[in-house]
C-alpha cells in the first residue's frame, strides 16, 4: 500500500488503531552516549522524535547533515534541447536528447523521525564509537513501531492520524538513480535520502508526518516530540559495548539492507 493510500485509509475513520507499516529489519539497534535515556528508552519506552531539519545543524557532528530534508537525485531521461540564433535571438531549432534531469525536492509537512542501525555485529563497536556505547537492541521492530503509533493517536498532539512508517535510508543523495523514481518515490526521498558518505550507518527511520503546518518549523518548541509507550523491557534489552580502539573501514551492510531503495 502507497503512503498516500494508507493514511487516506487511516482518515477515513481515526477512531479504529492505526497500524504502522514499512520496510521492517529482523533487528534495529540505537546507540546513545548516556545511560539515563538508554534506561528511558528500555524501561519506561521513552522515545524522542526529531525533525529532519534538526539535523542540518545539529551539535553532534557525527550526526550533522547540512542536506538533510532536501530530495537531490540525477535522472537519465530525454532533456528538451534549443538552438537559439545569438544574433537574432530566435529560436532556430528545438527537440529532445538523450541527457540528465537534476531532481530536487522537499516536504511541506512538519516530518518527525527516530532513528535506528540495523548493522552487522562486526560494525556495532565502531557505530558505538561513533555514537555512543550504551546500545538498545530492539529484538521486534515493528512491535516498537506499532505501540508508538497507537500511544501519538492516543495524544493526538502531531495530528489525527500519526502513523509511524519504518524506512530503510537510500544513500543516493546527488546520483544517478538506476531507474526512475516514481512520483511517490521522489516525495519519500526528502525524508530517507542521505549522501553516500554516510553508508556505514546502516541507518533505518521510523517516520511520523505531521498534519501540523510547516511553518510552525520556525517554533523551537516543535524541534523535538517525546511520547512514552510503557516498559518495552520484553523486546528490547540495554547493552554496553567496548569502542573500538582505532577507526578502521567498516563492512559492507547485511544482505537484506542491500536489496537497494524501495
Amino acid at each position: 500500500m502507497s503512503t498516500e493510500a494508507h493514511v487516506a485509509e487511516a482518515l477515513r475513520d481515526d477512531a479504529l488503531p492505526l497500524q504502522a507499516y514499512g520496510d521492517f529489519p529482523p533487528y534495529l539497534r540505537r546507540f546513545m552516549n548516556e545511560l539515563t535515556y538508554a534506561r528511558d528508552f528500555v524501561e519506561r519506552g521513552r522515545i524522542r522524535l526529531a525533525l529532519v531539519q534538526s539535523y542540518v545543524a545539529i551539535e553532534d557532528r557525527a550526526r550533522r547533515d547540512g542536506s538533510e530534508g532536501q530530495a537531490k537525485i540525477q535522472i537519465l531521461a530525454l532533456v528538451p534541447m534549443v538552438t537559439v540564433d545569438r544574433h537574432r535571438m530566435t529560436c532556430v531549432n528545438a527537440g529532445t536528447a538523450p541527457g540528465i534531469l537534476n531532481y530536487g525536492g522537499t516536504f511541506l509537512n512538519l516530518v518527525y523521525v527516530c532513528c535506528f542501525s540495523f548493522p552487522p555485529a562486526a560494525d556495532e563497536p565502531l557505530l558505538a564509537q561513533r555514537f555512543g556505547h550504551y546500545v538498545v537492541r530492539i529484538h521486534d521492530p515493528k512491535r516498537l513501531a506499532q505501540e508508538i503509533t497507537r500511544a501519538l493517536q492516543a495524544e493526538r498532539k502531531l495530528g489525527p492520524s500519526p502513523v509511524v512508517r519504518c524506512c530503510r535510508v537510500a544513500y543516493t543523495k546527488g546520483e544517478i538513480a538506476a531507474a526512475v523514481p516514481t512520483a511517490e518515490e521522489r516525495a519519500e526521498l526528502a525524508y530517507r535520502q542521505k549522501p553516500p558518505a554516510f553508508a556505514s550507518d546502516h541507518e533505518y527511520r521510523f517516520v511520523v508526518i505531521s498534519n501540523r503546518p510547516a511553518r510552525e518549523r520556525r517554533n523551537p518548541s516543535c524541534e523535538f516530540h517525546s511520547v512514552e509507550i510503557g516498559s518495552c523491557m520484553d523486546y528490547t534489552e540495554l547493552d554496553v559495548l567496548p569502542v573500538a580502539p582505532s577507526p578502521c573501514r567498516l563492512s559492507a551492510p547485511p544482505s537484506l539492507a542491500a536489496k537497494g531503495p524501495h
